[in-house]
C-alpha cells in the first residue's frame, strides 16, 4: 500500500474554522486525524483531510484506509472525500492530484479536485486538461470515466453561469453519454442553492416553468433539476406531473422523466405509491422509467438495505407497476445499477485499485 509519510511544518489556511481543530500548539498542521465520535466521523476527517492537504499522500492513503476498514465513515463518505478534493484540486495541477488516487465513495474525490481546478488557470486551459484526465479512465470502470464528466460539469459551473456552463460541455464530450453527466453535473448546481439560498430562490423561482425553453442543448438535465426545485418550492408531485403534461410533444417524456425521479423520493419516504404515473396515459411509461431510475440507484448504492426490508424483499419499487409500465420501470433500474456500484462493489475496486493500481 502506498505511503508517503510527510511533515507539514506550515499552517495550511482553510475557509473553515474547523481546520483550527487540526493545529498543533506550535501552529503546524496535525498529521493525525483524532476522529472517533461516530456522529462526526465524516466531518471530522473531511476537515482533516483538506487541512492537511499539502501531504496529499498521507491523506490519501488514511482516508482510503478509513473508507475500507470503518463502516462509520464509508457511509457518509462522499462528501468527505468532497471537500478533501476541493481542497486538492486548488492545490495542485489536476494530474497531480489525480495521480496516486484511488476510486471510492462515489468518486467524491475526484468531483472535488475537478471542480476546483479549474480555479487555477484559464477555462481553456481546465478544458484541455479535462479531456486529457477523462480520457485517461476510458478503460477503467464505466461509472469512474463517467463520474469524470460529472466533475467537468461541476467545474463549468464554478466559473460560468446556468446555461453556458451546460453549454461548455458541448464541445468536449465526445459523446451522448459523457454529455449527459457533464450537463447533470452543470446543472445540479442550481439545485443546492435554491434550496438553501433565498436570493437564488427569488431568482429562479418565477422562472422555474419556463427555465429549460430557454436552452438549446442539455433539456434532459434542466428537466432533472427543474422538477426537484418545484418539489422544494411546495409544489406537489401530481402538481410538477401536470405541468410536464402542458409542454411541448419533445419536452413532456424529458419532464415526465424527472418527475419520475420525485415520485421515486416520496415513494421510499412512504407517501407516494406509484399508480400516480397513470394520471398521465401517454407520458406514464416515462414516469414509471424515472422512478426506476431514482430508486435503482439507492438500491444499488444499498440505501435500502436498512431503511426499506420490506421493499427491498419485493425488488425495489417496479414490482408495484404492472405491464408496460413495469417493463419501462426494470430497464431505467438494470441501466443505472449496471453502471453504478454496490458498496462490496466500490470497496473491492477502491483495494484492487489501491494496492494493484489496476482497474
Amino acid at each position: 500500500m502506498r505511503k508517503t509519510l510527510l511533515v507539514v511544518t506550515a499552517t495550511v489556511i482553510l475557509g473553515s474554522a474547523m481546520a483550527i481543530l487540526f493545529l498543533r500548539e506550535d501552529g503546524s498542521v496535525s498529521a493525525e486525524p483524532k476522529c472517533e465520535d461516530p456522529a462526526t466521523i465524516p466531518t471530522c476527517l473531511g476537515e482533516w483531510g483538506a487541512a492537511n492537504i499539502q501531504t496529499l499522500d498521507l491523506v490519501l492513503d488514511t482516508l482510503t484506509e478509513r473508507t475500507l476498514q470503518d463502516e462509520r465513515f464509508a457511509d457518509g463518505c462522499h462528501p468527505a472525500w468532497h471537500i478533501v478534493g476541493e481542497a486538492a484540486g486548488r492545490e495542485y495541477p489536476i494530474d497531480a492530484a489525480l495521480a496516486n488516487w484511488a476510486y471510492g465513495c462515489a468518486g467524491g474525490f475526484m468531483h472535488g479536485a475537478v471542480s476546483t481546478a479549474v480555479l487555477r488557470g484559464t477555462l481553456d486551459e481546465f478544458t484541455a486538461d479535462i479531456i486529457r484526465v477523462c480520457m485517461n479512465y476510458k478503460n477503467r470502470p464505466e461509472v469512474v470515466y463517467l463520474d469524470c464528466w460529472h466533475g467537468a460539469g461541476h467545474g463549468y459551473a464554478q466559473v460560468l453561469r446556468y446555461p453556458e456552463s451546460l453549454y461548455a460541455c458541448i464541445p468536449v464530450a465526445p459523446g451522448a453519454k459523457e454529455f449527459e453527466w457533464c450537463a447533470w453535473g452543470a446543472t445540479e448546481e442550481l439545485v443546492e442553492p435554491f434550496q438553501n439560498d433565498p436570493k437564488v430562490r427569488a431568482e429562479y423561482e418565477p422562472r422555474l416553468e419556463l427555465l429549460c425553453n430557454e436552452i438549446t442543448v442539455g433539456q434532459a438535465a434542466c428537466f432533472r433539476a427543474v422538477a426537484p426545485m418545484m418539489y422544494i418550492s411546495g409544489r406537489t408531485f401530481s402538481e410538477i406531473y401536470d405541468y410536464c403534461a402542458t409542454l411541448s410533444t419533445e419536452q413532456q417524456p424529458l419532464c415526465a422523466f424527472s418527475a419520475g425521479h420525485v415520485l421515486g423520493m416520496n415513494w421510499v419516504a412512504g407517501f407516494e405509491t406509484p399508480d400516480v404515473c397513470t394520471r398521465h396515459e401517454q407520458l406514464a411509461e416515462r414516469c414509471a422509467a424515472g422512478a426506476g431510475r431514482y430508486v435503482g440507484r439507492l438500491a444499488e448504492w444499498g440505501v435500502l438495505d436498512a431503511e426499506l426490508v420490506d421493499k427491498k424483499s419485493f425488488g425495489g419499487i417496479c414490482p408495484f407497476f404492472a405491464g408496460d409500465l413495469r417493463l419501462a420501470c426494470q430497464r431505467a433500474s438494470d441501466e443505472i445499477r449496471a453502471v453504478e456500484l454496490s458498496p462490496s462493489e466500490e470497496q473491492a475496486l477502491t483495494s484492487t485499485w489501491w494496492n494493484n493500481d489496476q482497474p
